[in-house]
């Protein structure tokens, strides 16, 4: 019994917040994204969203008018990331959490990582961001598989579209 509990205790679903001004759902673009280095996380989520881009139908080109930048990061869970310096109100130090640390429980069968990518996307002829999308989720372990799944999740999500296969 104590192996099905840890089995599951220490997932948690891929999870998306964003903002999308609906600037790209209505037309077929073509955009230029940042460069990653191959073989570091970065460079591994590049080629992800790369991917996940071509599966709907969007080109990839330098100059193209709309801009991706991303950031892409797999850390402990137990390790919570912080918006900004934290205020002390009251003698009461108080953080704005972007992702608040994750303690350790007794049935874990691991010790928990956070995978944690963003994708933004700016509209040059505008001179204004059109997105911008936060995912994260909490396993022992990511592969390629996890990765892809995050940057398919979000660029579906930045198309206006349902989620990527």
């Amino acid at each position: 019994m104590a192996g099905l509990l840890g089995a599951c205790a220490v997932s948690s679903p891929l999870q998306i917040q964003s903002t999308n001004s609906g600037a790209l759902a209505a037309r077929t673009i073509s955009l230029e994204i940042a460069e990653g280095d191959a073989g570091t996380a970065r460079g591994g989520y590049a080629a992800a969203l790369r991917s996940a881009f071509a599966k709907h139908d969007i080109s990839l080109s330098p100059g193209a008018p709309v801009v991706a930048e991303f950031a892409f990061s797999i850390s402990d869970a137990s390790d919570g990331i912080v918006a900004g310096k934290p205020e002390i109100s009251d003698g009461e130090t108080e953080h704005d959490w972007m992702a608040t640390p994750r303690e350790q429980r007794r049935f874990d069968r691991c010790d928990a990582q956070r995978m944690r990518g963003t994708l933004v996307l700016f509209d040059k002829d505008k001179s204004a961001m059109v997105y911008r999308g936060r995912a994260s989720q909490i396993e022992c372990d990511f592969g390629e598989a996890d990765i892809a799944a995050l940057a398919d999740r979000l660029v579906a999500d930045a198309l206006g579209r349902a989620e990527a296969d």
